[in-house]
């Protein structure tokens, strides 16, 4: 692929509305989607580089030129021309163009997956790093590029059906990954046909059951007997599918709750501990600060900030 100037963004790829840049506070970044909207993607035109950050949106890297530098969990990640990358929500990362790269950034709210049941599979595959490429999975590297592409056709348009036609592209998306993964665990467990379908079915089950009673007091003994599995070949499984140990997915859920409600100024940090599942306070702070890279305070003080800020600009 011929370079091009890094300087010079085509008049295709300007936003189509003005207004919702992202703010960085620490290493916290409050993501700014396109305007009434829970979307951004941004033509990368510029060599400008992000130090160690993280943010609650999902972030997707698509190549056009050179290539992107991620470092994720101490893994760095070359992400060149044609390659794509999933860095999950609240993980912390590097981006740094190199070799006059160009190509595109997509951030997206994950919200929308939580109303769908059959999401329930994939939703731990997103919290970890996703690279796809020609080389290590062709037919989802296709799948995914045309997909991507669409999302950004609509996106850079005039359609006021944007969003809408972006997240039917994106959940496609969502699937085409939950089926490959999936394929891939059972491949692993050489199990027949049946047995692989009757496995899915199951841990659709158990995981929509973790998500629903995550604030009580479950246990891998408890869960594992409730759905008829040892508990040595329930933690097995449930790894191999979710990609988390049990404690981790449960702690997962019990820390994407406590976020929503640090949003909110209504509840006491202490009352949201408890009525996220959490045993004491002291454990909550811990969880929070190892998933999140900062205090439940000061992730409530992030949010705080930025909505008086958009209060007074409105003003």
């Amino acid at each position: 692929m011929a370079n091009q100037s890094t300087n010079e963004r085509p008049p295709e790829y300007d936003q189509p509305i003005e207004g919702g840049l992202s703010e960085l506070t620490g290493t916290k970044e409050l993501v700014g989607y396109l305007p009434g909207t829970s979307v951004r993607i941004w033509y990368t035109h510029l060599e400008e580089s992000f130090s160690t950050h993280w943010h609650n949106a999902l972030e997707i890297l698509v190549g056009e030129n050179g290539y992107y530098e991620s470092i994720i969990n101490d893994i760095t990640y070359h992400v060149r021309a044609g390659e794509i990358l999933l860095i999950p929500p609240g993980m912390t990362h590097t981006l740094t163009p190199k070799d006059n790269c160009n190509g595109f950034v997509y951030l997206l709210n994950l919200d929308i997956l939580e109303a769908i049941q059959s999401s329930a599979s994939v939703m731990p595959i997103l919290t970890q790093p996703i690279y796809i490429t020609e080389t290590n999975n062709p037919k989802l590297h296709a799948l995914a590029h045309t997909l991507l592409r669409q999302m950004r056709e609509k996106y850079f348009s005039d359609d006021e059906m944007l969003e809408l036609l972006f997240y039917s592209y994106f959940l496609n998306l969502v699937a085409e990954i939950g089926r490959y993964y999936s394929a891939s665990v059972q491949s692993d467990l050489h199990l027949r046909l049946d047995k692989r379908k009757e496995y899915v079915n199951k841990f659709n089950e158990i995981i929509n059951y973790i998500n629903k009673n995550y604030t009580e007091d479950l246990t891998l003994e408890g869960v594992s007997k409730e759905f008829g599995f040892s508990k040595y070949h329930f933690s097995r499984l449930f790894k191999q599918y979710t990609q988390f140990t049990f404690c981790d997915y449960l702690m997962y859920q019990r820390v994407k709750s406590a976020e929503y409600n640090l949003a909110q100024a209504n509840m006491s940090i202490t009352e949201i501990a408890f009525q996220s599942g959490f045993s004491s306070l002291s454990t909550f702070s811990r969880v929070f600060r190892n998933q999140k890279n900062c205090t439940p305070s000061e992730y409530r003080e992030l949010y705080s900030n930025k909505h008086k800020r958009a209060h007074k600009s409105s003003q």
